[in-house]
């Protein structure tokens, strides 16, 4: 090979990367917000943030494997086996290729840069390739908020050696590539089943049927095992026998993640990580590894360029059928639209099965956990205040879709302006869907609640309409901070928003309202329980009246005539 050949597969090569490395971190600045040259100050603080996020779950992960060990839960020994460690990469592990095939199936075939992205001078592998490595990088994101700092309290707790750090560090770096590359493969046929489902109406609801029945099967069934009186002193015996016995087996049966860990932290019995089979088994990853990334290549990558070269925003449906409209008033036709577009969305199926099926079961699971424990007034006092924290935790998540949902409208969200209504009617009709799946929901949640006897029906009706004056507030707050932060812009050119900021917002005071109303009633019920729940009731009455003001003076400022 003369020297003009090197040079010019050298600057092929160099060519390649330099458009994998431009075409990844302009969709990374785009989906996670990913810049430090736009915003210094504010990158800057979400990488604290991040730092600060990281080292509090590192801290938290030490002392839960310190007072493991010190209970003796896993073992009598007091130590930290490495099976428990299987099983949580497992699970882990399992949810993450999950959530990936979902996120790549509308990545790949559905999002709408794939045109602007084939268009660029580059190839189609490394568009692909592209999206591969923002995925990877997402769920690089994702591990360093759990799992490896699990990873390094448990070398921590352990002594292991200094160089266990780095080491772990670099196996994630490997081991992160698996759930995308076999996201990537299963996007596939996952891609073939929601075209079936998304064209097939029945088949999207017998799909919820089943999943609805499997949901209701499960809670009836774990109902059924709770034992008529929980004393865990008197049976702790029997029960330590039983997490040890699971945990063997279910290391026998995980093996591909019982080697990943015993590659990371070896077998456990002595600060040694590295013997013989560490060798096998990096050959073993790196040979896995391999064999995905070929399969992607020949099986995903000619999938992904067929899709994203159909123009499917053509495509016309010559069977639909034409049908009279009955005449509506401007904001009543909003509405409408706005009632057949959730039907029509697949997450609206998540925020209904959450709040009418999801809520009620968890509450009927909690309770009887209770009632088969014997609890005095304090313990009393505490279930309450944990059922008041879990029915506003799920309700309020239910809320985050709602941080993006007029930035999801995308190029067209200008039209609010241009519609012959106020914006604040039109604005508000995208909210009443989530207004009445809530209180029905909560209706159902409280019927369950209320068979418990934990409450008098005056204080379970106060707490229904206290709960639901923190979701509507909530409901609102959310919507409104899509409209002082709209992020349009990124949905009108990608299908999805990995990171959205109004979204990760919205995240966040769901916790902290639901931890503040359960505290304060907590606080105020150790006072006077009697008007615990009045006080309640107005501090949720105001905080959603402030809310809905706002919300409105938002839409005059925001979208005032120019």
């Amino acid at each position: 090979m003369n020297n003009e050949n090197k040079k010019s597969i050298k600057a092929s090569f160099l060519t390649t990367v330099s458009a994998l490395f431009n075409l990844t971190m302009m969709q990374l600045k785009e989906k996670m917000n990913f810049s430090f040259k736009q915003n210094l100050k504010k990158s800057l603080f979400s990488l604290s943030f991040f730092i600060i996020g990281f080292a509090a779950i590192t801290v938290l992960c030490y002392f839960l494997i310190a007072f493991a060990k010190k209970m003796g839960i896993f073992d009598l020994n007091g130590a930290f086996p490495t099976n428990v460690l299987v099983c949580i990469f497992t699970v882990m592990f399992v949810l993450s290729v999950v959530f990936t095939t979902i996120s790549l199936v509308q990545s790949l075939y559905f999002s709408r840069d794939n045109f602007v992205l084939l268009t660029l001078p580059t190839t189609p592998s490394v568009v692909f390739l592209s999206k591969l490595l923002v995925h990877y990088v997402n769920e690089m994101k994702k591990n360093f908020l759990f799992l490896i700092p699990l990873f390094i309290a448990y070398g921590i707790n352990t002594k292991l050696p200094f160089y266990y750090y780095p080491w772990v560090l670099f196996l994630f770096l490997l081991v992160v590539t698996l759930p995308v590359l076999i996201g990537a493969l299963l996007s596939i046929p996952a891609m073939f089943v929601y075209q079936a489902i998304r064209k097939v109406k029945g088949l999207q609801y017998a799909l919820l049927g089943v999943i609805v029945a499997a949901l209701i099967a499960a809670a009836a069934y774990a109902i059924t095992l709770i034992p008529p009186n929980i004393n865990l002193v008197e049976t702790w015996g029997t029960t330590f026998f039983q997490i040890k016995h699971f945990l063997t087996r279910f290391e026998k049966a995980a093996m591909p993640i019982t080697w990943l860990v015993r590659l990371m932290v070896g077998r456990g019995l002595t600060t040694k990580i590295f013997d013989i089979s560490t060798l096998y088994i990096f050959l073993g990853l790196l040979g896995v590894i391999a064999f995905f990334s070929t399969l992607c290549f020949y099986l995903s990558k000619p999938l992904f360029y067929s899709m994203a070269s159909k123009p499917f925003e053509y495509k016309k449906n010559m069977n639909a059928k034409v049908r009279k409209e009955r005449k509506l008033s401007p904001f009543l036709a909003v509405v409408k639209k706005e009632w057949l577009m959730a039907f029509r969305d697949s997450s609206f199926i998540s925020v209904v099965a959450q709040l009418l099926i999801v809520i009620p079961l968890a509450i009927a699971l909690l309770n009887s956990l209770y009632k088969a424990m014997n609890t005095r007034f304090l313990g009393t006092q505490l279930t309450v205040c944990f059922n008041l924290f879990i029915v506003m935790l799920f309700m309020l998540s239910a809320n985050i879709r709602m941080a993006s949902a007029y930035s999801k409208d995308g190029s067209s969200a200008y039209l609010n302006k241009l519609q012959p209504s106020s914006c604040a009617k039109l604005l508000f009709a995208k909210l009443t869907v989530n207004i009445v799946v809530g209180a029905v929901g909560l209706a159902a949640t409280v019927a369950v609640y209320s068979m418990y006897h934990a409450l008098d029906a005056k204080s379970l009706t106060l707490f229904a309409f206290a709960a639901y004056f923190v979701f509507v507030a909530h409901l609102f707050g959310s919507a409104q901070l899509d409209i002082m932060n709209s992020q349009a812009a990124q949905y009108a050119t990608f299908s999805g928003q990995s990171n959205n900021p109004n979204e990760n917002k919205s995240i966040v005071l769901t916790f902290i309202l639901s931890v503040f109303f359960a505290a304060f009633w907590m606080v105020l019920a150790m006072e006077n329980n009697r008007t615990a729940w009045y006080k309640i009731l107005v501090l949720a009455g105001l905080y959603m009246g402030v809310k809905i003001y706002f919300y409105f003076m938002k839409i005059k400022v925001y979208y005032r005539e120019q």
